[in-house]
């Protein structure tokens, strides 16, 4: 049964009874008020810890194009003075050319200390604190805006390896949520107006026998690369004629005459490298 919260104000507005009488009768009602509402009280759902996550969840660029993506953070109601996260990514693929104060540091009242490092070729470390005793501030919001320009073709997740927030008291949030699998997924950027093409035939092709590689349509001449997935140069060439021009045949080795490894492979051609092209070598 519910209580009936209203009961303890109308005595006391009533004043029916002697002050002592009213007073005793009065803490009785409260105590019994309170026995009925604290099991209500303890089966309270706690706030969620935070959630911290890469958006947008998924972003498509094409090579060459520079975005932003976001380190943020959900809406749980805690406060949040610091954080300190690691971003690793794969430099072949993208490059990470900045970063920046997410919105919630950035219009903090506080003054902020902002940590952007890059420590390794593969991972920049990221964090923010609001400074002064008892100041922190609210999800959702972006704790940390990321710039990123895509490289070359290839599919690579902005991981988050690690990462830590904390309260007002400077305390670690140990249950901490952890959303790491933001895609960036990076495209060949578009051949020129023309509309030329790089191919390759047979694809896929034998290790040790020839490669037939040809421009389809008009393009300005320029070498040709063939990339690893890690995105080294395995081989660089003359490149092929455009327009039914000369196929430069490749045989699968490198410059030193060694057959590479079975493997995916990228070509990358024209004047800017703007054509490009997938071939499997196989045995």
């Amino acid at each position: 049964m519910r209580p009936r919260i209203s009961t303890v104000p109308k005595f006391i507005a009533r004043g029916s009874r002697s002050g002592s009488s009213a007073m005793a009768e009065c803490l009785a009602a409260c105590l019994a008020l309170l026995a009925a509402v604290a099991p209500l009280l303890i089966t309270l759902p706690a706030s969620a810890d935070p959630v911290v996550f890469i958006q947008p969840f998924c972003l498509e660029i094409e090579t060459g194009e520079i975005r932003n993506v976001h380190l943020s953070v959900t809406d749980t109601g805690d406060p949040i003075s610091c954080f300190y996260a690691v971003i690793a990514f794969d430099p072949a693929v993208i490059d990470i050319r900045d970063v920046r104060e997410g919105n919630l540091y950035a219009n903090s009242p506080h003054p902020t200390f902002p940590i952007f490092e890059q420590t390794y070729p593969d991972s920049f470390e990221v964090g923010n604190c609001v400074l002064g005793s008892g100041t922190f501030v609210l999800g959702p919001g972006a704790l940390a805006e990321i710039e990123i320009e895509g490289l070359m073709d290839g599919m690579e997740p902005l991981r988050i390896g690690f990462v830590d927030v904390r309260d007002i008291d400077r305390e670690s949030y140990p249950n901490l949520v952890v959303e790491d699998c933001a895609t960036t997924a990076i495209v060949p950027s578009p051949g020129p107006a023309y509309g030329a093409r790089l191919i390759a035939w047979p694809n896929p092709a034998i290790l040790g026998h020839a490669v037939g590689i040809s421009v389809a349509g008009t393009a300005p001449g320029g070498p040709l690369r063939v990339y690893d997935i890690g995105g080294r140069i395995c081989r660089e060439m003359g490149g092929p004629n455009a327009g039914g021009g000369p196929v430069l045949r490749w045989d699968g080795r490198d410059a030193e005459g060694h057959l590479l490894s079975p493997g995916l492979y990228l070509l990358r051609g024209g004047k800017h490298g703007e054509l490009t092209t997938k071939l499997l070598l196989v045995r």
